[in-house]
């Protein structure tokens, strides 16, 4: 296991009907607040006007910024921050899935950020090019789709819609203050928002335990559990969208997958997040459907070169029977019983299923070496994965 220093200073108040503390939380760190939400609110238009009246309540200014997309854009983050810097705003408030929360991290950082927004960015692996921001206005996170951990976690990611690069910024500073998870407000999510929110997150556990030596087994059984646990509940969800309690557990379990928890001290990379990224920023597919195209690729090409934890995965995870048996098949069977779980809780696996094809795959290695290649090539990731691996990877999702 590897050295560390772990740090998650986040404040969790859990529970249904825990939003009704919102006022009394939030006079602590502003009286200005800006609320940070989608362009399309859809069903979240009734919480947005609640989280608006319970900051006036309680004595409050609000002043709404809903213009973020599904795959956050350098210019509504900038667009964000001119308004905050407008407005005098002392606290941010975002509402929804890691898309409005990481929007909200980055306004709060932006304000007092003396370079461009992307500058925090880490747009390129083999050198340093980010300033990560050292400062950052308070943030109160109201997360409705369980999927990131933005909520409770230290990172954000952002689409650089000119360049067409996504990548991402960790920084101290951009620990929310308060995270309320109130699991009544994941309710009105359709099945194919929850489906994708439990895929996004169980590839966040699924890069830790792929990607853990041997020497850090208590981060291999805590990924084990949420990879399980997710799958478990994910299940349930789907089969009654409106049960709370399964809910809970799930919302969660999903804040475990990327708070820290699971991959510190065994941290070697986000491959697999790494690759996804370039579908989204090229393709504006949502981040949960990349990651449950590229699991399953990434599984059907690496499994030789760790073939243990996958056996492992079989036994743990998907309580394969592996006594007598060949590793090699037991792998396999590993693999292709979590891509059917995927399509069981109808999630893409394939790039063709959101009108992708071969063509774009060469252009896609390239990006994808551009801006996270280390200067040897490859991924940060347990095994070498350079320009070759990353194409088959492409071609295995095809």
């Amino acid at each position: 296991m590897n050295n560390f220093n772990f740090y998650n200073p986040t404040r969790v108040i859990f529970g249904e009907g825990m939003l009704e503390v919102l006022g009394q939380e939030a006079v602590k760190y502003g009286s200005n607040a800006m609320v940070v939400s989608y362009q399309d609110l859809g069903v979240l238009e009734e919480t947005v006007k609640k989280v608006e009246a319970l900051l006036t309540d309680a004595g409050i200014k609000v002043t709404e910024y809903y213009e973020i997309s599904p795959n956050p854009l350098v210019y509504h983050v900038e667009k964000g921050v001119e308004l905050a810097r407008a407005k005098g705003i002392d606290l941010v408030v975002g509402i929804g899935g890691g898309s409005a929360m990481d929007s909200a991290k980055l306004i709060a950082a932006g304000v007092d950020y003396e370079h461009k927004i992307w500058k925090m960015i880490v747009s390129r692996h083999d050198k340093e090019v980010a300033i990560p921001p050292n400062s950052s206005l308070p943030t109160i996170m109201i997360p409705t789709l369980p999927a990131t951990s933005s909520e409770m976690n230290w990172g954000a990611v952002l689409t650089n819609e000119k360049t067409q690069e996504k990548s991402y910024v960790f920084s101290e500073v951009l620990f929310p203050k308060v995270s309320i998870m109130d699991p009544s407000l994941t309710i009105t999510l359709p099945a194919k928002q929850t489906a994708l929110g439990v895929a996004d997150a169980i590839s966040h556990a699924m890069e830790t335990y792929l990607n853990t030596d041997d020497e850090s087994p208590i981060q291999q059984r805590m990924a084990e559990g949420v990879i399980s646990t997710l799958m478990d509940e994910g299940r349930k969800v789907l089969a009654d969208l409106t049960d709370i309690n399964h809910r809970s557990i799930v919302q969660w379990t999903a804040a475990i997958a990327w708070n820290g928890w699971t991959n510190t001290g065994a941290d070697h990379g986000n491959p697999m997040h790494h690759i996804g990224h370039v579908i989204s920023a090229y393709n504006n597919t949502p981040h949960g459907a990349t990651l449950s195209i590229i699991m399953p690729a990434w599984m059907r090409f690496t499994y030789k070169l760790n073939i243990r934890r996958y056996v492992e995965m079989a036994e743990n995870i998907f309580k394969i029977n592996i006594h007598g048996r060949d590793e090699e098949d037991i792998a396999i069977e590993a693999i292709d019983t979590f891509e059917q779980y995927l399509i069981e809780i109808g999630v893409p696996v394939r790039l063709s299923e959101v009108g992708i094809g071969e063509e774009s795959i060469g252009m896609f290695t390239k990006k994808v070496l551009e801006v996270s290649g280390q200067e040897n090539g490859s991924l940060i990731s347990r095994h070498f994965i350079d320009r070759d691996a990353i194409y088959n990877i492409f071609k295995l999702a095809l």
